[in-house]
């Protein structure tokens, strides 16, 4: 009832907050702002997996975690549902434990860290795509990002490579 998020994941756009939590299983969408705390969301969406890992880029907002993947075309900034959802696998990638997310002009990237792996496909994949690249990763890779000249992936249990990039 008090909004209190459990590891949380933020990005934005500058104008509005997006808040994830795996722990929660939610992701919580403030349309400008908070400028204070305790403001509660304008938007809390429940999801069937926990999403671990957020990225924004150009409008387009993905979560991914567990076995889901979901993705907005758009901001939801009036309540919309994901335009796509995956579980489970994209073409002939399936899914153990997803950790990580990042997007840019060129590519979409997901981090599953359970088979430490980094699955790169041109642009959204839809769920019959493969990846253009499966790259070998450290183990337990837990996150992502990209601003499209580098990609940044952090390593939790890596402690001689904590943070990668590529």
């Amino acid at each position: 009832t008090n909004f209190i998020i459990s590891n949380p994941v933020l990005v934005t756009d500058g104008q509005s907050l997006f808040v994830s939590s795996d722990f929660d299983r939610r992701l919580n969408v403030w349309t400008e702002i908070p400028d204070e705390s305790g403001a509660h969301p304008d938007y809390a969406y429940e999801l069937p997996e926990p999403p671990w890992d957020a990225a924004l880029h150009d409008g387009r907002l993905a979560l991914a975690g567990g076995k889901g993947v979901y993705i907005w075309f758009s901001l939801p900034l009036q309540g919309e549902l994901p335009d796509l959802i995956i579980h489970d696998r994209i073409g002939s990638v399936e899914f153990k434990r997803l950790t990580g997310v990042a997007m840019d002009e060129r590519y979409f990237y997901l981090l599953d860290g359970e088979a430490s792996r980094l699955y790169v496909w041109e642009g959204i994949p839809d769920e019959q795509t493969d990846p253009l690249y499966v790259i070998t990763v450290p183990a337990q890779g837990s996150r992502l990002f990209s601003d499209g000249r580098r990609l940044v992936l952090t390593a939790s249990t890596n402690q001689e490579s904590p943070i990668n990039i590529y």
